[in-house]
């Protein structure tokens, strides 16, 4: 039996869709839960704040750009477009990046099959795209759209440029310099895509004399528009300095966060492990030389596509986990070349236990426990408890107030709090993106060190933070033990 001729029973296809549908539900039950956080705050404030809107200044900054990367489409037009759409309200923007994931799932799908995989394992390779714990632990911060869409252009290039490269004609290659040049407005790291045409390429069929020539040729008007890109992005622009923790340079954990941003999309040493046994496998047994050299080049494929797009975040001092999302299509392929290795390699024999397994498979790999776990501990629910806190004293604070929030308690100083509340200091910027037109503002004091004579100020209103992060009015024995100096007893 021909494996690759064979068909999807009924039952694979429903398996299918009913777990599409289950990690979109849980998504969107997430998504319904959660709010802004970070950066977030200081993009809908900007939003807000500039008035008329400039396109102009936010796609041609030469005079000044408001933060130190250029991500017009992917940040500022994110934000002031769901700030339209959606206002304050977060889920929204989730939705709209959701929406761009999930089509991502559908390129991966529709690479598989230009790549000759079987169109079982197709779907199951585009269903472990869209159910990584990269970006499903890092989709509903709203800035990190701007890597969920770069990822979506980049594998828009690419399947158009295979459609090209397969005789479609010269409108796919424009349509692939177009997705290329949507997604070097959305991030700087697509400026390696040409390097993933020539690797997809690659993986498509067997080189022949002059290959490496015909792809060059082939590639050659991406790798135009990369290097204007370059050209108007570094010499045009505004410059702004980089901040020192994003300093790109050769050093000791350059291996250590490959293997962390590697790992975070296999999902630990042991996935890993069983698909590197398994690719040794299939190349030592198999009985044919063409389908050997075949997983050869989709290995190869695979591998230099996850190296080309991590080697940039690999040389930044510390790993995060939204770096390892633009892994995860080429690992994700990776993995569906081996399974329909297999399953050409065992003659198609067994289908619906193949089909099976594949189904099973895909759910033992799913992070339902990480989504769990987000709706458990929503991220955007500290700033948000900050809000409700101001609001219930409304109207009672003034436009003009100063919002201090005593915080000190031991416990915060615990590794799990200790993140938790770097988020909730570091969205000092909530009071400016939820009340843009008042001059409120808000500070955070360390009750651990001595209080400075500036502390306590005219129409200031004083909250504490507990250990569990609730925020709420604080109590006056409190600011007369700690804040003696210049407190005034009806500001309280």
């Amino acid at each position: 039996m021909n494996a690759a001729g064979s068909t999807a029973s009924r039952g694979f296809l429903l398996g299918c869709i009913l777990v599409a549908v289950a990690i979109a539900l849980a998504c969107a039950w997430v998504a319904s839960l959660e709010w802004f956080s970070r950066d977030d705050f200081a993009f809908l404030a900007r939003v807000q704040r500039v008035d008329p809107w400039s396109w102009r200044a936010v796609f041609l900054p030469f005079d000044e750009r408001f933060w130190t990367f250029y991500r017009p489409l992917g940040m500022e037009t994110y934000f002031y477009l769901g700030f339209q759409l959606f206002g304050l309200g977060a889920s929204g923007y989730f939705a709209v990046s959701l929406a761009f994931h999930f089509a991502s799932g559908a390129l991966v799908y529709r690479i598989g099959r230009q790549l000759g995989f079987d169109l079982r394992v197709a779907l199951v390779t585009a269903l472990l795209a869209v159910s990584r714990e990269p970006t499903l632990g890092e989709i509903f911060y709203g800035s990190v759209f701007h890597f969920v869409i770069s990822v979506f252009f980049t594998l828009m290039s690419i399947t158009c440029f295979l459609e090209y490269a397969a005789g479609g004609g010269r409108r796919w290659q424009v349509a692939s310099c177009l997705a290329l040049g949507l997604g070097l407005l959305c991030n700087e790291v697509n400026a390696t895509t040409p390097a993933l045409l020539a690797l997809a390429a690659l993986g498509r069929r067997r080189p022949e004399r002059r290959f490496a020539r015909r792809v060059m040729l082939a590639v050659a008007p991406q790798l135009l528009l990369v290097a204007l890109y370059l050209a108007f992005r570094f010499l045009l622009l505004a410059p702004v300095a980089m901040p020192t923790v994003y300093t790109l340079g050769l050093h000791p954990n350059v291996l250590r966060n490959t293997a962390i941003h590697v790992l975070h999309v296999f999902g630990g040493i042991g996935p890993l492990a069983v698909a590197a046994l398994l690719g040794a496998a299939l190349l030592v047994s198999a009985p044919d030389r063409r389908e050997r050299a075949r997983l050869g080049r989709l290995v190869a494929m695979a591998v230099g596509w996850t190296a080309v797009v991590l080697a940039p975040f690999a040389l930044i001092p510390f790993p995060q986990e939204r770096y390892a999302m633009l892994a995860v299509p080429p690992v994700c392929l990776l993995v569906g070349a081996l399974l329909d290795s297999f399953w050409r390699i065992s003659g198609g024999r067994y289908p619906r236990a193949f089909e099976a397994g594949l189904v099973v498979a895909v759910l033992a790999s799913i992070p339902f426990g990480v989504l769990a776990q987000q709706a458990a501990n929503p991220r955007g629910d500290a700033p948000r408890r900050i809000i409700r806190a101001i609001e219930a004293q409304q109207p009672v604070i003034a436009s003009n107030a100063r919002l201090v929030v005593l915080y000190g308690t031991p416990e915060l100083a615990a590794r799990k709090q200790a993140v938790a509340f770097r988020y909730l200091a570091y969205n000092g910027m909530v009071v400016d993106a939820v009340y843009p037109e008042t001059t409120m503002s808000m500070r955070f004091h360390d009750l651990s060190q001595r209080s400075p004579r500036n502390a306590i100020r005219p129409r200031s209103f004083y909250f504490q933070l507990s250990p569990s992060l609730e925020v709420e009015r604080a109590d006056r024995a409190l600011l007369d033990h700690e804040l003696r100096r210049g407190f005034e007893s009806t500001r309280w």
